[in-house]
């Protein structure tokens, strides 16, 4: 996993940290600073993308958009970590946005966020990587900006349930007047010729800013569960442990959610990220109902639609921060997790 960006007691960062989960359910760390971002960002959204090297070895591309600085510098433009320099640009500035990758990995797709006037969008982008003629680097290229939401929303999450089929939920709509939203819709992307979403049922608690992803409950993958944990249920910054979950079997969706067990601390604009293999969900950073910032890390996992249990890792952030970026890349083994500061040519998957 990979932790980039976000906001700490000190102000936003560019700092990205490393941790992988190991089957015996540990965890380990490490900071790279040749992975940073070139700019000290928050609410920022990205994915781990994938492109080929000059040699022809898949290379992992992790890729951060949009964000703000110090809450007022909207920003629209696309880093590789480790880069300076953009690698591409969104049609206008997105904070809050939501991200997924799609198309086996080489294109990302960029939904919503709210503008320099503070006002939530329903545009999208969708960025493909091509090669660069002039040298060796890639870069983002926008081929669609066609899709629209089916509201204006920011915080919102998004996850894909399988290769084509794409799931909406959560979020702020702040256009004429401020919501936050239960609803939960999805949109077959493999059908662009009627692009048209599909409403769902709704959560059982409007929530936004709240973290999510989507389990695999079987060794087949037929049976899964969407998770929306935490976040907040207002706009007076009321934060929720509360868990919705929505069990998937084969391509049917339940007709309603049911609360799964409760958070060990309620959070809001934590990072999540989903393991590779689907079986854990992994959630970190955040701030608390204290206004606090945290570091802690937790994991949730289920055995069962009705076995799913909270466990808090044994190690933490290397300081606390919320409104991070998180991706997820292959699996490194534990005597490749650097013992110091790691430099990128000890990552080899990220070329």
């Amino acid at each position: 996993m990979l932790f980039a960006t976000g906001h700490s007691d000190n102000g936003d960062v560019s700092d990205t940290e490393l941790m992988t989960v190991f089957n015996n359910g540990t965890l380990a760390k490490c900071i790279t600073p040749n992975l940073q971002a070139p700019l000290p960002l928050q609410d920022a959204t990205g994915g781990m993308m994938l492109t080929l090297s000059s040699k022809g070895d898949l290379v992992h591309m992790p890729v951060v958009c949009g964000g703000w600085l110090a809450r007022t510098d909207y920003k629209k433009h696309c880093y590789r970590l480790g880069q300076s320099s953009p690698i591409g640009t969104l049609t206008r500035e997105r904070v809050g946005a939501v991200s997924v990758v799609i198309n086996n990995g080489n294109r990302l797709w960029v939904t919503g966020g709210r503008t320099i006037y503070d006002i939530d969008q329903d545009t999208t982008d969708i960025l493909d990587i091509s090669p660069d003629k002039e040298s060796s680097d890639p870069h983002l290229v926008l081929t669609d900006s066609s899709i629209r939401l089916p509201r204006k929303i920011s915080y919102h999450c998004l996850e894909m349930l399988d290769s084509t089929t794409a799931f909406l939920f959560g979020g702020s709509e702040k256009y004429y007047k401020a919501s936050v939203l239960n609803r939960s819709w999805t949109l077959d992307l493999g059908n662009y010729e009627s692009v048209e979403w599909e409403q769902r049922a709704s959560m059982l608690e409007p929530r936004w800013k709240h973290s999510c992803g989507v389990l695999r409950v079987d060794e087949e993958g037929q049976r899964k569960l969407v998770v929306a944990a935490g976040g907040e249920v207002d706009y007076v910054g009321q934060i929720t442990d509360t868990v919705d979950v929505l069990h998937i079997k084969g391509k049917s969706l339940s007709k309603s959610w049911q609360f799964g067990p409760s958070m060990k601390v309620a959070l809001s604009s934590a990072v999540s990220v989903t393991t590779s293999d689907q079986l854990k969900l992994i959630v970190a950073g955040g701030i608390t109902v204290r206004e606090e910032l945290s570091a802690m890390v937790f994991q949730f996992q289920c055995r069962d639609i009705d076995l799913c249990h909270w466990k808090q890792m044994d190690v933490s952030l290397y300081y606390p921060r919320d409104s991070m970026v998180g991706m997820v890349f292959p699996g490194l083994k534990k005597d490749q997790m650097p013992n110091s500061p790691g430099k990128l040519h000890e990552f080899p998957l990220f070329g």
